[in-house]
């Protein structure tokens, strides 16, 4: 094997190492991205589904505020008026929470300020039904608690159900792009891997033919050796005949 077929082969097997080191920088890289991108979707769904849960303990302390004033206006016993104002001042805590939660919407965030001023509505007629009671009036605060009751509670209805449709579609296009980039790193993956794996099938036939061409050179030298011993020996044996 010549000088120039040596430093080429060598070369050839720098070249693929070389690649075969490339590719697994360019994996682990790709991979570190798209595990922190998938994350980062992964959180995103799950804050979508904290929205929604959000809406529906908003609707729920608003629902148990007005069973409570309703058993206060009913009964007048003190257990109810203290469970209504527990649950006003849960309402008036978890809006606000559904605000903080929706802030990185500007539709969203647009919404929950007129889901806030409906349920403050709602919350008013409570306690005006609430304050009929402390008078002694029950009557009135049973007539006023129902002649106020159909709008801003259809109001507050409605405005859950926008805010629960909004995210519905959120989560359909945060799910997708989750699930896009658990694919593209299951891709991104399975390729490199088949690269490297590749790689390392040419690197071990040029091993194979590097140390086969290594073998053929030294088998080569020793047939010449030994052709050059007896040609040593056959010109000495014909001087000395000489």
């Amino acid at each position: 094997m010549t000088n120039d077929a040596t430093r080429r082969r060598s070369i050839g097997q720098i070249i693929v190492l070389a690649a075969g080191f490339l590719i697994l920088v360019g994996i682990s890289t790709a991979s570190v991205l798209l595990v922190n991108k998938s994350r980062e979707d992964s959180e995103r769904v799950v804050h979508t589904v904290e929205v929604e849960k959000q809406i529906s303990i908003v609707l729920l302390d608003l629902r148990r505020a007005e069973s409570a004033a309703r058993g206060y206006l009913l009964t007048s016993k003190p257990q109810f008026f203290g469970d209504y104002e527990a649950a006003v001042k849960a309402s008036y805590t978890n809006v606000d929470r559904l605000g903080e939660l929706t802030n990185d919407s500007a539709t969203q965030t647009a919404n929950n300020k007129l889901l806030k001023s409906a349920v403050e509505a709602r919350i008013v007629e409570l306690e005006r039904a609430v304050d009929f009671v402390k008078r002694g009036d029950l009557s009135g605060g049973v007539a006023m608690l129902r002649d106020g009751t159909g709008a801003i509670v259809r109001r507050v209805t409605e405005i859950a159900a926008t805010m629960r449709a909004t995210e519905d579609d959120l989560f359909i296009k945060r799910t997708g792009t989750a699930d896009r980039t658990q694919q593209l790193a299951s891709i991104v993956t399975i390729s490199g891997s088949g690269l490297v794996i590749a790689l390392v099938g040419i690197s071990i036939f040029m091993v194979r033919r590097s140390t086969k061409a290594r073998d053929d050179a030294e088998r080569q030298l020793r047939d010449n050796n030994i052709n050059l011993e007896s040609t040593v020996d056959e010109r000495t044996a014909d001087l000395r005949e000489a």
